[in-house]
């Protein structure tokens, strides 16, 4: 009886060890080497890659600098022309007020040459305050123009910038051939315009029409030569549709 007792408790006490050790040596390491592969690269900042993105940063705004600095500085080297009308003369200097009422300092020279409107040479002295000049020259770093040649302008030889409105014949002389037009877009804007033989005046199918067609109450796409005599536009063509 002795000898089967010591017999069993050799067979199961090497079984009972092995069966509640086993678990911990495979379930120990399994999960440290989890837990540490996963939260390493959250938990270290990689300072290598925030140096490069920073430097990179820079890098672009330098050039951004570099890139506005080309957009702002005066090219002095090519030629330019400014058209407007001469507010103050000296001896040497021009401000010269363009068409957007801005100005500009025009500075001339022994080199500068003055054309008139009958396209001869002149010196300085002959220009006068409300001439339109037409300069040509090269920027100055200040902003200026240095003039290499200032030829004087006609108005009335300049060519004229059309208009063209969509409107309704609002009133109309059969005595003067004038009617007025009042645009559809804009209530508040009038245009007197003048209907002379030369004006082409068609329908929408481009039927060739006469100007007593033109009558009160008609819609119309006008074409508009402004007049340099009066506030009467000159109808260049007329679409009646």
């Amino acid at each position: 009886m002795l000898l089967l007792i010591f017999i069993l408790k050799t067979i199961i006490q090497p079984i009972s060890a092995y069966a509640i050790a086993k678990p911990t040596l495979a379930i120990t390491p399994t999960l440290i080497a989890t837990t540490s592969a996963d939260l390493s690269p959250t938990v270290t900042p990689d300072s290598t890659s925030l140096t490069e993105i920073q430097k990179i940063r820079e890098a672009v705004q330098q050039k951004v600098k570099e890139k506005l600095s080309e957009i702002v500085a005066l090219d002095t080297t090519k030629k330019r022309g400014v058209y407007g009308n001469i507010s103050t003369i000296s001896a040497s200097t021009i401000t010269l007020t363009k068409d957007d009422n801005s100005t500009i300092q025009i500075n001339t020279d022994d080199t500068t040459a003055f054309i008139d409107i009958n396209r001869k040479k002149i010196d300085i002295t002959k220009l006068k305050t409300g001439q339109s000049i037409l300069v040509m020259g090269y920027n100055n770093n200040d902003g200026s123009l240095a003039a290499k040649r200032i030829v004087v302008n006609d108005p009335s030889y300049l060519p004229v910038k059309k208009i063209i409105t969509m409107g309704k014949i609002v009133d109309r002389s059969q005595a003067t051939n004038v009617a007025l037009i009042v645009p559809l877009t804009d209530k508040n804007t009038q245009y007197q315009v003048s209907l002379v033989n030369a004006t082409t005046i068609v329908d929408s199918t481009n039927k060739k029409l006469a100007i007593k067609d033109v009558t009160v109450g008609k819609k119309v796409i006008a074409i508009l030569s402004p007049s340099a005599k009066n506030k009467t536009y000159t109808t260049d063509k007329i679409i009646i549709f």
